[in-house]
């Protein structure tokens, strides 16, 4: 998704609460959208800050021409395969996305 003000595209984030599971967590955020969120363990993982980020593997079903992201300020969005992602997605995210690909 690419956020008004912002130069490129960046994955969807959100806090995971105590009483969620990540996985619980992504499927909230993406609440609405024809998705399947691949297995309960993230795929990934990489510092920012002083916190982790967690990445889950998600498959679009893509039975929606427009999806409805439900964030304020999304300028734009891609749905992209495994090829396109790694290619596109910028740093320091990339090397973490390869070894997940």
């Amino acid at each position: 998704m690419k956020k008004e003000g912002s130069e490129g595209f960046n994955f969807p984030q959100g806090r995971v609460q105590a009483s969620q599971s990540t996985r619980t967590a992504v499927e909230d955020l993406l609440t609405g959208q024809d998705i399947y969120t691949i297995g309960n363990a993230p795929t990934g993982h990489a510092p920012q800050g002083g916190d982790t980020v967690f990445f889950h593997r998600v498959e679009y079903l893509g039975n929606m021409s427009e999806p409805d992201l439900n964030l304020e300020g999304i300028q734009d969005y891609k749905w992209l395969t495994k090829e396109e992602l790694v290619s596109e997605v910028e740093t320091p995210w990339k090397n973490v996305i390869r070894d997940m690909c």
